[in-house]
């Protein structure tokens, strides 16, 4: 094990080497030059712990400097008093087994040539004092404290207010395997202020490094373990930094992978800079553990030179775990982690915790597709990387799982990576990915995929946050090219989903996709629940065995998975792509002989427009899966594509007018509806159909109510194949300006139509019709309260119709059957007549005895309806606007008349009665009269309005 300490950089190599010791220790240390090599002897030992003490210590090129112990010597631990950095750029040689203890607190600086010939561990640290098990302190800067006179271990570091800088820049003679190397199996340990690889290797085969970088007067722990000596830094309060620069490399691989272990405030691994811990034996691997409490940055400029973390396995262990844990986490350029199994051993786990983000920068979107186009003609090799995350599987192992988890965000951009494949038997890992805010992914790519030809099933993609947007040719998919089974996408987003953008120069769509293709694997299925789903510009979630022919006809595969999307407020899916080749949907499809998935959909309002389809198909020989949607408020279809003109709809169908020159025979599956307000307009439909041989499904539809304008539609047709049957139930159906309910057949039979509502309206031309061209019509069946502006008629005609004909004639021709209770349901609406009634008619010309004087007058309608033709005026309603004289008030203004009438009295505060006749007094006025009249024959009271006297 290698461990470092640092504190702050700037420290040049030394001309000549400067090894000085003091005289601090009862038994001082001793220096003797042997031409390029210093003995150091002497020493104060205790038990197995031998302490040396120096004023200087700094090696130039070629020297160096061996410390010649016992072998019953443990530990050896060295301290530096003086006030200068050790500058080392020769060799550190001990015998033995011992683990050698390097104090500095003024700094370190590994030169190019540094090496250690060690046969244990090392620990260079710019601490000021080595904490032993009793309590007592190895102190380099107070070398006069009591001798250590007990028998004990080191077990902690105590660093001062402004810890020193260790540099490492060793290389050696050899790149590869040259630099500051460890025992195999032992610990090799930077501990320190700041910590800086310049072109630095630190290695370890099967060990463990690790480098920690902490702030003033902190305390690290030393804890022995299996593979040398571990740190603890539970009592530190603040860290430093750790860079990785100029093609720097930490390396434990070997037997069992080794153990590494970053530490620090902000770590950074650049320039094509390395930290690898690949098992090539088959003892388990060690993990690989990066902790920063602000940042890891790992990014990188150069194509040829990737700035990597890795911990695969290549042999028949297993693969470590690889654990970030950040406050930021960075990935941009050419840089990438990986935890993956090329050999029989399982790969581990790659996880990021960070307590904001977690950011991934690809190297442009070209890349990506070059992977995609790779993976589909089978040209992918499993050692190919780009910008990102991978944990995949090559051999007999499988492969680990992808965790990265964000309190704020989490996204890939500009051709970023997360990539969890299989390219063997063995199944690859799942990928889980978590933010509390937000995911995103602008043209990046997410995969969980068996490669082709392989054997192993994929792994599950799951994904949960607040919002996530899925954007201009970014893919989710955890498809299957080979015979395993594809796997599940999850994806729980408590606000919304948002998918968009379809590029004209894409090599697939933008959207989720789980397809199944070239192999025989089951296709996986695609679960989301979200408060609002957008899908726009061409975007899609698709799960198809085999493509169509808009992103280029693949062979099918396995059975395809099954869709279910629960969005709690609102789904929205709009327009196309801008060269219109691909129509932004939510679809299963079928392109071969298995079957296509089913696809369910709940929702409170679904939106489609300007083109967007919600489908289920079969373009091959398997069947179509089922369609059901639930839109608890309403559903508003509406438009057609503005550039391919094809209509807006929900769609299960065996065929599809835009994929051409398909052989098609399997048969479409069923579409269900369960919704408030159903409004399809403007050219748009909702179809059950085929258009080849097979059999068209079921379109069965519960509705609250049911509009159809504009050209709105709902279809049931058929080519050759038999079924398409409209099912429909509504309180309230209104068919507008040439909208069509229609099961029509082209050389079969006409589909049925089955109609239960409360109000059937049909306006403009729009038509009921289940007519069949080579076979016989189908049959009509409407069972209402009330049918209105439409009616049964044998050919279709530009009025509203209900047909069942044949072009084979008369004979053919299918049932029409109008149920609606107390009414003739073979009328229409009935033209009404102007004039009811003559009043005129009904009164004998002869009434009276003599008739000379008599009149009859006719006024108003007699409580008759107006005419049909005439405008509807208001009620005329008479006001008697003359004030009520209030009790005890004399009644002013009484005529003559009413005098007449009441005997020439006036009444005061008359009471108001209801009048119970009337008559006519001597001037020919009209009164009421609170009194029943008697009538005589030749009295002067009338009856009726007709006027008896003689």
């Amino acid at each position: 094990m290698l461990i470092l300490w640092s504190g702050s950089s700037g420290c040049g190599v030394k001309a000549e080497a400067q090894i000085i010791p003091d005289s601090s220790l009862h038994n001082p240390t001793l220096v003797t030059p042997d031409g390029t090599t210093y003995r150091i002897t002497g020493g104060t030992e205790i038990g197995g712990n031998l302490f040396h003490s120096f004023q200087e210590f700094a090696l130039m090129t070629g020297n160096t400097a061996r410390f010649e112990n016992s072998l019953r010597v443990e530990n050896i631990l060295t301290r530096i008093t003086g006030e200068n950095p050790s500058t080392i750029d020769g060799i550190i040689r001990v015998n033995g087994s011992a683990n050698l203890y390097l104090i500095n607190p003024n700094g370190i600086v590994f030169g190019p040539n540094a090496e250690l010939k060690i046969g244990g561990s090392f620990v260079a640290s710019t601490a000021e004092s080595v904490l032993m098990s009793d309590g007592s302190l190895f102190s380099a800067i107070n070398p006069e404290s009591p001798p250590l006179l007990t028998v004990n271990v080191p077990v902690g570091l105590q660093f001062g207010p402004n810890p020193g800088t260790i540099v490492v820049q060793s290389q050696g003679i050899d790149r590869e395997t040259g630099g500051l190397q460890g025992s195999p199996g032992q610990s090799l340990g930077l501990f320190g202020g700041n910590v800086f690889l310049e072109g630095g290797q630190v290695r370890s085969p099967g060990g463990r490094i690790e480098i920690g970088s902490v702030g003033g007067n902190s305390r690290i722990s030393l804890m022995p373990t299996p593979r040398g000596i571990q740190g603890g830094y539970e009592a530190v309060e603040s860290f430093q930094d750790i860079q990785l620069t100029q093609q720097s490399r930490i390396n434990t691989s070997g037997e069992g992978g080794g153990t590494i272990h970053l530490q620090g405030r902000q770590i950074g691994i650049s320039d094509g800079s390395q930290v690898l811990a690949l098992n090539t034996g088959s003892r388990p691997g060690g993990p690989v553990k990066i902790t920063a409490t602000e940042l890891v940055a790992l990014t990188g400029a150069d194509p040829d030179n990737f700035s990597t973390i890795m911990s695969d396995s290549q042999g028949v262990g297993t693969g470590g775990d690889l654990n970030i844990e950040t406050g930021q986490f960075l990935l941009q350029g050419t840089a990438f982690l990986s935890a993956s199994s090329f050999g029989s051993g399982a790969g581990g786990n790659l996880r990021i915790d960070a307590v904001d983000s977690i950011t991934l920068i690809g190297v442009g979107f070209g890349p990506l597709e070059q992977v995609l186009g790779a993976a589909l003609t089978g040209q992918l090799q499993p050692g190919d990387r780009i910008g990102g995350l991978f944990a995949g599987t090559v051999g007999v192992g499988p492969a680990g799982n992808i965790t990265l988890e964000a309190g704020n965000g989490i996204g890939l951009y500009n051709g970023a990576i997360v990539f969890s494949p299989t390219f063997g038997a063995e199944s690859s890992g799942e990928i889980q990915m978590r933010a509390n805010h937000r995911i995103e992914a602008i043209a990046s790519g997410i995969f969980s995929n068996t490669a082709l030809g392989s054997a192993g099933s994929a792994g599950n993609i799951e994904i949960e946050t607040g919002h996530l947007r899925i954007q201009d040719g970014s893919i989710i998919s955890s498809s299957t090219l080979g015979s395993g089974p594809g796997a599940e996408i999850i994806i729980n987003a408590s606000q919304g989903v948002e998918i968009t953008g379809t590029r004209p120069e894409n090599l697939l769509p933008t959207g989720i996709l789980n397809n199944t293709v070239f192999g025989s694997g089951t296709g996986g299925d695609i679960k989301i629940t979200t408060g609002q789903l957008r899908i726009r510009e061409g975007a899609l979630i698709v799960t198809s065995t085999g493509t169509g022919p808009n992103v280029g006809s693949l062979a099918a595969g396995g059975p395809g998975g099954n869709i279910q999307i629960e969005a709690r407020e609102s789904i929205e899916i709009v327009g196309v792509s801008p060269d219109g080749m691909v129509t932004s949907s939510i679809a299963t499809s079928t392109f071969g002989v298995p079957p296509s998935g089913n696809l369910t959909i709940s929702t409170r309002q679904l939106t489609l427009t300007d083109g967007g389809i919600v489908s289920t198909g079969t373009f091959g020989s398997g069947n179509g899966g089922t369609l059901t949607v639930n839109a608890t408020e309403g559903m508003d279809i509406s438009g057609k594509s503005p550039i391919t003109g094809l209509p807006t709809g929900l769609d299960s169908s065996s065929g599809r007018a835009d994929f051409e020159n398909q052989e098609i025979s399997g048969s479409a599956g069923d579409l269900r509806i369960n919704t408030g307000q159903l409004l399809v307009r403007d050219g748009a439909n909702i179809d059950v159909r085929s258009l080849g041989p097979g059999n068209a499904g079921t379109l069965e539809i519960v509705a609250e109510s049911v509009r159809l304008d504009t050209g709105g539609s709902l279809n049931a047709t058929t080519v050759s194949g038999t079924g398409g049957d409209i099912q429909l139930r509504s309180p309230d159906i209104l068919l507008s300006r040439g909208s069509h309910i229609t099961t029509n057949a082209g050389n079969t039979n006409g589909g049925n139509i089955t109609i239960d509502a409360g109000i059937l309206t049909a306006l403009g031309n729009s038509d009921i019709t289940a007519n069949a061209l080579t076979g016989r019509g189908g049959r009509v069946s409407i069972n209402a309260e009330g049918i209105f502006a439409t009616q049964f008629r044998q050919t279709p005609t530009n009025r509203s119709d209900i047909t069942a004909t044949s072009e084979l004639g008369p004979e053919f021709s299918g049932s029409v059957e109008l149920n609606t209770p107390d009414t003739d349901s073979s009328l229409g609406i009935v033209s009404l007549q102007e004039n009811f009634v003559d009043a005129a008619q009904l009164i004998a010309q002869n009434f009276c005895a003599k008739g000379q004087g008599s009149r009859f007058t006719i006024t108003g309608r007699g409580g008759l309806p107006a005419s049909p033709t005439e405008t509807l005026n208001p009620s005329v309603i008479l006001d008697d606007l003359r004030l009520v004289p209030l009790a005890g008030t004399p009644v002013q203004g009484q005529s003559r008349s009413e005098e007449a009438l009441t005997g020439g009295k006036r009444p005061q505060n008359p009471p108001l009665v209801e009048a119970q006749g009337w008559g006519v007094n001597s001037q020919g006025t009209v009164v009421l009269s609170t009194e029943t009249p008697r009538v005589s024959p030749h009295s002067s009271w009338v009856r009726s309005g007709v006027d008896c006297r003689e």
